[in-house]
């Protein structure tokens, strides 16, 4: 006979989220492999993000994006998966100064003196303003099936 303890719907529990955890939705079909690097005057651009966006707004078409490493490097991603669909893309680069944040206690402080809190500012932007937006940077590329690992995105 089956005796229920205190430990049971424990142990029932995480036999469940181990099973759950494993299944991490479907695999999106048609992805590409895409990996690149940016250079910006000549040197790797890190920490920057990169977004793919399709040229054509149809149905089920998707943005790639990725942060690029300490060597300027990145692999694209498409919600959350790796890889990009074949077709023709728009590109923006985005990477800004990153400025010191008050303190919660320096916002604190000027709330007690009646201000209004301090918001963290976003620094200035370390490459030329138009690549930030994909309809103003120019980078426009184009993914086959078999996809590209080794694309550079150069930005003078």
């Amino acid at each position: 006979m089956f005796k229920h303890t205190p430990i049971t719907p424990l142990l029932l529990t995480i036999i469940s989220l181990a099973v759950a955890g494993c299944n991490r939705g479907p695999q999106l079909e048609g992805l590409a492999p895409c990996r690149g690097t940016v250079v910006f005057q000549g040197e790797p651009l890190a920490e920057a993000s990169v977004v793919f966006s399709p040229k054509e707004n149809k149905p089920g078409a998707k943005v790639a994006v990725a942060t690029t490493n300490d060597k300027g490097a990145f692999t694209l991603l498409t919600l959350g998966q790796r890889g990009i669909y074949p077709g023709e893309y728009r590109v923006s680069i985005v990477k800004y100064t990153t400025v010191e944040a008050p303190t919660n206690r320096e916002r604190a402080e000027q709330m007690q003196q009646g201000g209004r809190p301090v918001r963290p500012q976003r620094g200035e932007s370390v490459i030329p303003v138009r690549y930030n937006d994909e309809q103003q940077s120019g980078l426009e590329f184009s993914i086959g099936e078999k996809g590209n690992k080794d694309l550079k995105i150069e930005i003078p």
